[in-house]
């Protein structure tokens, strides 16, 4: 499936202010954030190859390619019990020594797990010589009925009573924590 033509300006945006800009930080962390069927997992896929792309034009010093890490959504559900507390600083910590990008493709991370996240990469990084900065990519819905739509549309989709409580509590979050992009869902055009 291929990404629709409104996300490419999204994507070469993000890469522009990360990868092509000045690259002032060594860490980019990358939360996508949306609802069951609005798109994640093409959303990630095309900014992963668009970051590999920058980097293959932008290589390292030494001549290595910078690296990006997908974290998918068992960054939640498979690591719950590591997630509590320092395992999911430990987790996060791993990520980032392993890649210059990490993008953690996750239905909903609430602030409090946002802050989480920004604290391993923005505060515990830098003590080791390496801070990176945090990125919101939020897919937004219509409205309730067409995330409700969309869950159905999923791969994997959720019992409807779950998607009105996500839909309420994604559409609650502002999430003016972080830098955001706000970008239409997959099939969000009618």
């Amino acid at each position: 499936m291929e990404a629709p033509n409104d996300w490419k300006d999204d994507i070469n945006q993000i890469v522009a202010d990360t990868v092509e800009s000045t690259w002032v930080y060594p860490k980019y962390v990358m939360l996508l954030c949306g609802l069951p069927g609005a798109g994640k997992g093409v959303f990630r896929g095309v900014l992963t190859a668009g970051f590999r792309e920058a980097f293959e034009r932008k290589r390292n010093a030494d001549g290595t390619t910078p690296e990006v890490r997908v974290c998918g959504s068992e960054f939640n559900e498979a690591h719950a019990n590591l997630l509590r507390g320092s395992g999911q600083k430990m987790m996060l910590n791993y990520r980032c020594i392993a890649a210059d990008v990490v993008i953690i493709d996750e239905m909903h991370l609430t602030e409090a797990n946002r802050q989480r996240i920004i604290a391993v990469v923005t505060s515990e990084r830098a003590r080791v010589g390496c801070e990176g900065a945090v990125y919101m990519v939020k897919l937004s819905c219509r409205d309730e009925a067409h995330a409700l739509k969309l869950n159905k549309q999923s791969r994997r989709p959720l019992p409807t009573a779950t998607v009105e409580v996500l839909f309420q509590q994604f559409a609650a979050d502002s999430g003016t924590d972080v830098p955001a992009f706000t970008v239409g869902s997959f099939a969000q055009p009618e």
